[in-house]
């Protein structure tokens, strides 16, 4: 049953992974304003899916008929801010690509977001994600060695502070955003299916 109900979904854990550490961007304050999100995409409201290569269903079929592994989610009218989401997206950042601004108690990180398809009103109902990274990922040693948590290489505007990696300013956050869609290994990818039901 889907309802009101929301789950630990690859949409929920995505987000998460996206506001990770080391490698990834972060900011102890937050870099956009509510100005920077005048013209961001709007996520058509209903339930939303993760594409899992390894979980193939009818996603016609009613919800009931759906394995364990489809874990969809109800996204409302407030898109990925919407409070019932439990989740951190404190902006969504209009531009091409949009960035996701994350917060926390321990601070802001970011993501970039990309539109794949779009309703007859204009409204997201596909988008990909992946995090926004300090500089290309480390190496791994030439003994095999773990490769080290942050870049040996960052980008303009960013900072390494330990094993993690701050931008000083937006213009940095926007560089990094653009940048790392290049260094993903994969693009988190969800989509709309349906309307959601009382």
């Amino acid at each position: 049953m889907i309802g009101r109900t929301l789950r630990r979904t690859a949409l929920l854990c995505a987000l998460a992974a996206l506001a990770g550490c080391g490698n990834n961007v972060h900011s102890d304050m937050p870099l956009f304003s509510a100005a920077d999100e005048i013209g961001a995409p709007v996520l058509k409201p209903g339930v939303w899916i993760g594409e899992d290569p390894d979980c193939k269903f009818d996603e016609s079929r009613p919800a009931a008929d759906w394995p364990k592994c489809a874990d969809p989610v109800t996204i409302g009218p407030r898109g990925l801010k919407d409070s019932a989401l439990e989740m951190a997206v404190d902006r969504v950042v209009a531009g091409d690509p949009v960035i996701l601004q994350l917060g926390d108690k321990s601070g802001y990180s970011y993501a970039g977001m990309e539109v794949v398809s779009r309703d007859r009103r204009g409204r997201a109902t596909a988008v990909r994600f992946w995090p926004a990274l300090c500089g290309p990922p480390p190496a791994v040693g030439a003994d095999g060695a773990p490769p080290q948590k942050v870049t040996q290489h960052p980008l303009p505007g960013l900072e390494i502070r330990g094993d993690d990696c701050f931008a000083v300013d937006k213009s940095a956050a926007k560089r990094s955003v653009e940048a790392s869609k290049a260094w993903a290994e994969t693009l988190m990818s969800v989509h709309w299916i349906a309307e959601a039901r009382p």
